[in-house]
């Protein structure tokens, strides 16, 4: 039983190393839906500093958490709780959605025939993902939406998109 474990979470690990482009995709929505531009540059910035600091799941979700409401007691408005509150759960939260994508490109990625892929299904919920794959899932939705933040703010679209998928 811990030998499937391990290597569901080697799968896991092995899926955001190489790319997860579902989390690009919903990064570019992300940024066109929900007006990113709520945001500042400076609190951008900002945030990547929150972001980048943390090397625990659970230290980057308190610190995410407590800048975002120390950003809420400067701005107001419904745009900027929608738009805080939607980048919280993007982060931090794995609905079914996001699962089952994660599954389909685990199903590719598995070398191994003797790993059941609803085995590796089980290790992506949330409650057992191990803390060092959340962080990494939570940074890398992130660093995707910065991106592409800088895509439309710098109008160089393509140029970003070739170096995200490449």
């Amino acid at each position: 039983m811990r030998e499937n474990e391990d290597l569901a979470n080697l799968c896991v690990e092995v899926l955001i190393n190489n790319g997860m482009d579902f989390l690009i995709k919903e990064a570019e929505d992300f940024v066109r839906e929900m007006d990113f531009y709520e945001f500042s540059k400076s609190q951008i910035y900002g945030l990547l500093e929150q972001v980048d600091k943390y090397n625990t799941f659970l230290d980057l979700k308190q610190g995410v958490k407590k800048w975002l409401k120390n950003q809420s007691a400067k701005k107001s408005g419904k745009n900027w709780a929608e738009v805080s509150d939607e980048l919280k759960k993007k982060m931090f939260s794995w609905d079914e959605n996001r699962l089952l994508e994660m599954k389909e490109l685990a199903k590719k990625k598995i070398g191994d025939k003797s790993l059941n892929s609803s085995y590796v299904f089980l290790i992506l919920k949330e409650k057992n993902m191990k803390d060092h794959l959340k962080l990494k899932l939570a940074k890398s939705f992130f660093y995707s939406v910065l991106t592409y933040y800088r895509c439309y703010s710098d109008n160089d679209t393509k140029k970003i998109l070739e170096d995200m998928r490449s």
